[in-house]
């Protein structure tokens, strides 16, 4: 009965992040132990970039020791961030590393492995594998998943629409599981009779990775089952939205900033709205934040309002038609349209 840990995206090198990121390996591998998993699989991005140090290299080897002495493997095929990147690893018992198409024969295991190929699209998971007639079959690829809106949408936003992949070549494919790699929040899903699942980057590298990081356990008994683990993270990223005047008075501000500062393992982004008496001493305060405290100000300026007439005039007739969310949506859209910005 095969158990494959399934993992994505470490990123390893990610500047700024890189003991958070080994130490979410670490845990890990101290995961696939306890699960009693036979081998970790990983779906590309190993690495942050295409020429990784030596630090690196060992790191990402040496976090994984602990699971290869006991016999266990690691199956790894590069993404679009490290092409070129695992050839430089030294060979290590137990570590199987693909830049090219492959498949891999384990008992009752075939593994169809797609690293990521600026040319490769889905058609690749059909007329590049290897016929095999083991009982299970598993296609591990770095690529981009277009049938799903929220991956499309993510991936597209950031020009990271690499190796498509649709509905169509999964079900053509007659994989029992297909791991994927590239999109960096997870997702599980089935197509026809594939299993198919992205899990995201282990440790969340931005403000688009809010939410639980997980693995996925791929149990092989009279079909694939999978169960879902979640990691935790080494850091977390929040979003928190204050409307100036209800969520936080304007002389109050560099205080509360200050209180957030203080929680070292929260990356925070306060997304500040609502109307200040002074825009230019609210940007004084936010003139130096702290690394992990971003500030995003889409306050409207009631001084500079007030300095010009059609906008007074245009405030006041708003602010007397009334209050709340909508009026205040009306406010701001009126304001950008006759010229105000911050």
């Amino acid at each position: 009965m095969p158990r494959l840990l399934h993992i994505a995206d470490l990123h390893i090198g990610y500047k700024g992040r890189e003991e958070d990121i080994l130490s979410q390996l670490e845990k890990v591998v101290k995961v696939a132990l306890e699960v009693r998993a036979d081998l970790i699989l990983i779906a590309g991005d190993v690495f942050h970039r295409a020429d990784p140090s030596r630090a690196e290299r060992e790191g990402f080897l040496k976090t994984l020791s602990p699971f290869l002495e006991r016999g266990k493997r690691v199956v790894a095929i590069s993404g679009n961030h490290d092409q070129g990147a695992l050839g430089r690893l030294p060979q290590r018992e137990g570590v199987h590393l693909f830049e090219e198409p492959e498949t891999l024969e384990m008992g009752e295991l075939a593994l169809h492995l797609f690293p990521f190929s600026p040319e490769g699209t889905g058609r690749d998971l059909i007329t590049k594998r290897r016929p095999s007639s083991a009982r299970y079959q598993i296609g591990i690829c770095h690529g981009s998943y277009i049938s799903n809106p929220q991956v499309f949408a993510h991936l597209g936003e950031e020009g990271a629409l690499y190796y498509p992949i649709s509905s169509v070549e999964v079900r053509g494919s007659g994989f029992h599981y297909l791991a994927l790699g590239h999109y960096h929040n997870p997702s599980l899903w089935r197509e026809g009779g594939t299993v198919c699942s992205y899990p995201g980057t282990v440790e969340p590298l931005s403000f688009r990775e809010i939410g639980p990081r997980k693995a996925f356990l791929i149990i092989c008994e009279d079909g694939v089952r999978v169960e879902e683990i979640e990691l935790g993270s080494q850091r977390e990223y929040r979003i928190l939205n204050w409307k100036v005047g209800v969520d936080v008075q304007e002389g109050e501000l560099s205080g509360r900033l200050k209180e957030l500062s203080q929680q070292q393992r929260v990356f925070f982004r306060v997304v500040l709205e609502g109307m200040v008496r002074e825009g230019r001493l609210l940007h004084l305060q936010l003139q130096e934040m702290p690394p992990n405290v971003e500030v995003v100000d889409r306050t409207l300026d009631l001084s500079r309002i007030k300095a010009d007439p059609l906008l007074e005039a245009f405030y006041r007739v708003v602010k007397e038609r009334g209050e709340g969310e909508i009026w205040d949506r009306v406010l701001v859209r009126g304001l950008s349209l006759l010229g105000h910005e911050d």
